[in-house]
């Protein structure tokens, strides 16, 4: 068994002895390189440029917001001075009738 096991050691290790290296192009990690620091260099200014484009987006809706609803709250005391109980009982036909 010892033999066996010693002779399938051999063959694998004759077959990475024939293995030749993998090589890269020229100038292979000088272009990666400069990729990755463009995209880093891209990467700061779209994050200061996103951030300041959110918080001037959040401020606008805030603005709305707050004029819509001073809109609504003004809106709707005119209905409730205009919208009396007589108003609604002769909406819905609830007048009460004398029999006096």
């Amino acid at each position: 068994m010892n033999k066996n096991s010693n002779s399938l050691l051999e063959e694998h290790l004759q077959v990475l002895d024939e293995m030749q290296a993998v090589g890269t192009d020229a100038f292979f990690y000088t272009r990666l390189r400069a990729r990755l620091e463009a995209r880093k260099a891209g990467e700061e200014w779209g994050f200061k440029l996103r951030s300041s484009l959110a918080i001037a987006a959040l401020s606008l809706l805030l603005v709305l917001n707050g004029f819509l609803l001073f809109q609504y709250a003004k809106n709707d005391k005119k209905q409730d001075s205009a919208y009396s109980i007589q108003r609604f009982a002769a909406d819905y036909n609830q007048s009460v009738q004398s029999i006096y």
